[in-house]
């Protein structure tokens, strides 16, 4: 016997919903955002399904269909959302641009920020040195290093933010 289509909607959702919300959330770094993507994904379907659009109602694997429509999602809100926003290190290179600003780059840095990350901001923007020469200053790989810049900026937003 064949499902009613809101028996179907409802064993998907209960199904992979928590799963999708997971997933966004690690990738979007916020709950609420990712279940409101998780919600926009089962609204689709369910227009889709109400339809009878053929590509989704006989679709072979809907769960794929579901999770892969999530991913579509997040590419396009990261898209948009890094258009809106300006890059990070445009941020520090503006702080370093202005003449009026006689003050070193280390001295603009959150208090509470590990001296490592410091160390690290201030070698990349202030004396232009490029991610192999601090990976050889601080003896770490090239790769690591690009990897630690990324966590110091990160860590320097969040701070900067909070001290607003």
């Amino acid at each position: 016997m064949e499902q009613s289509k809101y028996e179907q909607f409802n064993l998907l959702y209960k199904t992979y919903f928590e799963k999708m919300v997971i997933i966004a959330a690690r990738r979007l770094f916020n709950k609420e955002k990712a279940m409101d993507m998780a919600q926009e994904v089962f609204c689709l379907f369910w227009l889709k399904l109400l339809s009878d659009d053929k590509k989704v109602v006989k679709h072979p694997n809907i769960g794929g269909w579901l999770i892969k429509t999530l991913d579509l999602m997040i590419l396009n809100e990261n898209r948009s959302s890094e258009l809106k926003s300006v890059p990070y290190d445009e941020g520090l290179e503006f702080i370093l641009a202005a003449p009026e600003n006689d003050r070193s780059l280390e001295d603009c840095l959150p208090l509470n920020m590990p001296d490592e990350d410091k160390e690290l901001i201030v070698s990349f923007y202030e004396e232009g040195k490029s991610y192999d020469d601090i990976a050889s200053e601080f003896r770490i790989t090239p790769a690591y290093c690009r990897m630690k810049m990324t966590r110091a900026r990160r860590k320097c937003k969040e701070l900067l933010k909070k001290s607003i």
